[in-house]
């Protein structure tokens, strides 16, 4: 026995702007009317315009902070392995600004993709089950380690319960890479705006 559904009810696709590049989509049928509706997407809304609002002045970077971050750092993946939280951004710099990085936003994300997935196991541990390598089972224990390419610079350090990623443009001195990882750690998790 086969069911068939006969729809005749015409659905409205409708779009209202809140604020600058936030935008609320509505899927409805053919009542209520459209002042209506905008009455109520006014009325509902209202009390999350400051929310709305705030969070739009941190996009793309998408948290605050109170700190200068190093002009020479591209993107970051902060992971708090006792919370089981993380903070990532590869959009320290608009991308409309003068100081343009190098690299593409999904170049960067594929670079800091890549470089924690080369060092989570097999240099520091891994909270991931079924990791397939043991850091344990090495003579040392090691804390930090970097990567440089003719394009970019990386930098990892363990300092727990933290694990910091970091990608920098080329043009950071590989002798300033483990100074300047560390200080950005230590704004990042200090910042009470910032909660890792």
């Amino acid at each position: 026995m086969s069911v068939a559904f006969i729809i005749d009810v015409p659905y409205r696709l409708l779009i209202f702007n809140l604020i600058k590049d936030v935008e609320v989509c509505l899927l409805c049928g053919s009542s209520p009317t459209l002042g209506k509706l905008e009455k109520e997407i006014t009325r509902f809304w209202k009390p999350a315009l400051d929310t709305l609002k705030s969070v739009r002045q941190v996009f793309p970077r998408n948290f605050q902070i109170t700190s200068s971050i190093d002009p020479n750092i591209l993107g970051f993946l902060l992971l708090n392995n006792e919370t089981h939280r993380c903070l990532s951004t590869v959009s320290l710099v608009p991308e409309d600004s003068q100081d343009k990085p190098t690299l593409s936003r999904k170049e960067r994300i594929e670079i800091l993709r890549s470089f924690y997935h080369q060092i989570i196991g097999s240099f520091f541990a891994s909270t991931v089950d079924q990791s397939n390598t043991d850091p344990s089972k090495l003579s040392h224990s090691a804390t930090e380690t970097y990567i440089t390419t003719d394009t970019h610079k990386c930098y990892a350090i363990q300092s727990l319960p933290y694990q910091f990623f970091v990608l920098y443009n080329n043009d950071i001195p590989t002798y300033a890479m483990r100074n300047v990882t560390q200080k950005t750690l230590s704004i990042l998790t200090k910042d009470k705006s910032i909660q890792i």
